[in-house]
């Protein structure tokens, strides 16, 4: 299609703007015309983060659902630190006083309530994460025997063989893209404290 711009030479010069007017009235389809967006374009890929800790060193290993002892207090004002810049948005404890009180720092800090999920079930975890947290940042509290099988059930694949009870400063960050495989990055936090991982089943 072709635009035929038809211009009245005899036109008064005393009344200018009327043929600005016209002129622009002709080329402004046009203009906003190469400015839409392409029907192809997609748009951007939202990815959740989901950070995964065990929770940090407990008082004994006899009680039924011990507290934390100094050492690890100080290990969770380590974690509200390193991920009081990334923008949690949720965080979720199993319902045990220790990993309440891993995450309680960084839950006044973001000013965020602690959520719990129930034990063992990791998969109802992952679908309310995708359902209410799409796209955003949150950070999920567990045990030694239970933190690898968490990030499994996202989608990830374990990068230990198993965690030993003195692993305590493992912080593992899990990438999940709407479309495509989830993957996992293990940093460090807080002061040095694990082993090698060993067989079986740690507390």
């Amino acid at each position: 299609m072709k635009t035929i711009l038809i211009f009245n030479l005899d036109a008064p010069k005393t009344r200018p703007g009327l043929f600005l007017c016209a002129l622009l009235g002709g080329l402004l389809p046009w203009l906003l015309l190469g400015c839409a967006t392409p029907r192809g374009e997609s748009r951007p890929v939202r990815e959740t983060t989901v950070w995964v800790v065990r929770h940090a060193e407990k008082t004994s290993a006899e009680a039924a659902d011990p507290p934390l002892s100094e050492q690890g207090q100080a290990r969770a004002e380590d974690l509200a630190r390193r991920l009081r810049g990334e923008g949690v948005e949720a965080i979720f404890v199993s319902p045990t006083v220790r990993t309440r009180a891993t995450a309680e720092p960084l839950a006044r800090a973001a000013g965020k309530a602690l959520l719990s999920y129930p034990a063992k079930d990791y998969a109802g975890l992952r679908q309310r994460i995708q359902k209410e947290f799409q796209g955003r940042t949150v950070l999920v509290v567990g045990h030694s025997n239970t933190v690898l099988e968490i990030l499994e059930a996202l989608g990830a694949p374990r990068p230990l063989p198993a965690l030993a009870d003195e692993d305590y400063d493992y912080l593992f960050r899990v990438s999940l893209p709407e479309a495509g495989a989830a993957t996992v990055k293990t940093v460090q936090y807080g002061a040095a404290h694990r082993q090698e991982a060993v067989p079986g089943k740690p507390r």
